[in-house]
């Protein structure tokens, strides 16, 4: 029979328990929260036209963002785009820029600097100036193979870049998107990339999954995407 002695540590242990519970899983929260947050993939460039382009990214945490951009050559003053949404992955998208110019951004997070990258506008249609153009794909697979495609890539110049498709083995394995982004991350920093969404990184797998593709490139089909607004939405054409 429990004693009175034993009753009063309950009354007393218990809340004294709990109080360190609460204690442990707040500072917990908050060490969370006070953690930097990083890239977990891109900066990358999609939807670039001849007076915008898209800079996407993914953090490792929510959080808003901005996206700083300025000519290379200095000519003008910085613009800053924002993504107030604390989300995980952003689409900002710069707008009103000059044809054919080449322009510097910076990816900030709590005003600090997690990326940076370079690009250059598409001309204007009427101007009838030359573009080229690098085009790959099947890229799934072999990681080393893939690093070596990369590498000669970004030793060629170019105004921008189609990926053909295939470009995961698995498109519902987060892990295999990962690995595509780390091995192009050099390369898509400064190079608009245009994809076709291949069988073996659709955006609809079956078995009730979703493919991170969905979120990673926009969606051109013939109804209007839901991740970001396409090219021909802000421009007055596109590649």
């Amino acid at each position: 029979m429990p004693t009175l002695s034993s009753k009063i540590q309950r009354w007393i242990l218990l809340p004294l328990w709990g109080a360190i519970w609460v204690w442990v899983s707040s500072s917990a929260a908050l060490a969370q929260s006070a953690r930097p947050v990083r890239l977990q993939k891109g900066p990358y460039l999609t939807g670039l036209c001849e007076s915008g382009v898209d800079v996407r990214f993914e953090l490792d945490g929510a959080a808003a963002a901005t996206v700083e951009v300025d000519r290379a050559a200095g000519a003008t003053e910085a613009r800053t785009f924002e993504d107030r949404t604390r989300t995980t992955m952003h689409v900002v998208r710069a707008t009103d820029l000059a044809p054919a110019a080449t322009y510097a951004y910076v990816v900030r997070v709590d005003g600090k600097t997690i990326g940076t990258g370079r690009f250059t506008t598409a001309p204007k249609p009427e101007s009838g100036a030359p573009l080229k153009f690098l085009v790959y794909g099947d890229d799934r697979t072999d990681p080393t193979a893939h690093a070596a495609v990369v590498r000669e890539l970004g030793a060629s110049s170019s105004d921008f870049l189609v990926n053909t498709g295939d470009m995961v083995e698995d498109g519902g394995r987060a892990e295999d998107w990962q690995s595509f982004f780390d091995v192009e991350a050099p390369l898509l920093r400064d190079r608009a990339l245009f994809v076709a969404i291949g069988t073996m990184s659709s955006t609809t797998i079956g078995r009730g999954r979703t493919s991170p593709a969905t979120s990673a490139f926009p969606v051109l089909t013939g109804a209007p995407s839901r991740t970001a607004p396409s090219a021909s939405a802000t421009c007055a054409s596109s590649f």
